[in-house]
């Protein structure tokens, strides 16, 4: 449906979407995918300028599929024009009660710029996406790679192949109470989050399960706490003197 600076993806009879052609999200526009909703990106993309709001439920979750094999599309990009995430007013961009599978070769499900990970959310402002309750799985990259500030990322299971979460770019980020696992690593720190907590990392026997890298910023902040880490060949991995905050990590079964 189609309102004024509004489109509503909310259809069930009308489901699957297949995108026959790359989508643009232009300003003052809000692209609103309902409960139930299934999305099929079909080699392509869509590029949000203004808001994407992919609002699923506990009982119907909004569902993204990348079904053609593809290195050009199956993504959404988040550009820094987009509309963050506001607590107060539960306005902006908004993934909640979502799924994501996204199978060898076919692409990124949410993404940036050609880059890996099922989610990808491409910020260069104060703020960011807020992406809770969903079940993320790229067997492409990482699930969630981070080049924004002040994302949310809660309550959510997330499979990648080669990281859970890489944080790029994201100081001001809140990460906690998800859980990652079957990735080679769990939790990959460029730039820092303000909050990495209360998460749950299972690893496949190799890899590392918080690699804090010594060439980015998350040696000098961020905190890392309460985080249950088990099934890597490392649990935390620095080289640095720390000056973040880690403390009552739980770390068992190292490889």
């Amino acid at each position: 449906r189609h309102h004024k600076h509004r489109y509503d993806l909310d259809s069930l009879p009308d489901s699957p979407y297949i995108v026959t052609g790359n989508v643009l999200v232009n300003q003052g526009v809000t692209l609103t995918i309902e409960a139930g909703v299934e999305v099929d990106f079909n080699g392509y993309f869509i590029h949000v300028d203004g808001a994407l709001r992919a609002e699923g439920t506990a009982s119907l979750n909004v569902s993204f599929t990348g079904t053609a094999v593809t290195n050009e599309g199956n993504f959404i990009v988040f550009k820094s024009s987009s509309i963050d995430y506001d607590s107060a007013t539960d306005t902006g961009n908004l993934i909640n009660h979502a799924s994501f599978y996204v199978k060898p070769n076919g692409g990124p499900g949410i993404s940036g710029y050609g880059a890996d990970g099922a989610i990808h959310p491409f910020f260069t402002g104060t703020g960011g996406p807020k992406i809770s309750n969903s079940t993320i799985t790229s067997l492409n990259g990482s699930a969630i790679v981070l080049r924004s500030s002040g994302a949310l990322i809660s309550n959510n299971i997330l499979k990648g192949a080669s990281s859970g979460i890489d944080s790029q770019g994201s100081q001001g980020a809140t990460i906690t109470n998800n859980v990652i696992y079957g990735s080679t690593n769990g939790f990959r720190c460029i730039a820092p989050p303000v909050a990495f907590d209360h998460n749950i990392l299972v690893g496949t026997g190799v890899g590392t399960g918080i690699e804090i890298e010594t060439n980015g910023s998350c040696h000098a902040s961020g905190k890392f706490e309460y985080n249950l880490i088990s099934g890597y060949r490392t649990g935390i991995s620095t080289t640095k003197n720390p000056g973040f905050s880690l403390h009552y990590n739980s770390i068992f079964n190292e490889i």
